[in-house]
């Protein structure tokens, strides 16, 4: 399930990032905070990789579940971030 969402949501920015490139509106992200962006979304699909194949070799660490669950929160944090703050939540 965690593999869907993750493509439901990459999917979602593809399409908008799209529909930027075509609208009128001008971009609203500098350079370096779509490279953060980027770094942000390419370390989600690391440590879901490493959770996903390698969970053995990390399941005997003491908070495994709650690093991955303050992961996810920082991820969440940046993407709202960086659409548009407090209406993303809506």
């Amino acid at each position: 399930m965690r593999w869907i969402m993750l493509a439901i949501l990459g999917s979602y920015g593809l399409f908008a990032a799209v529909l930027l490139a075509y609208d009128s509106v001008p971009f609203f992200l500098t350079g370096p905070q779509l490279l953060f962006l980027l770094l942000a979304t390419a370390s989600v699909a690391s440590y879901n990789l490493v959770f996903q194949f390698r969970y053995e070799a990390v399941r005997n660490l003491r908070w495994v579940d709650h690093l991955q669950i303050v992961l996810d929160l920082m991820f969440v944090t940046v993407v709202i971030h960086f659409s548009g703050g407090a209406v993303s939540w809506f």
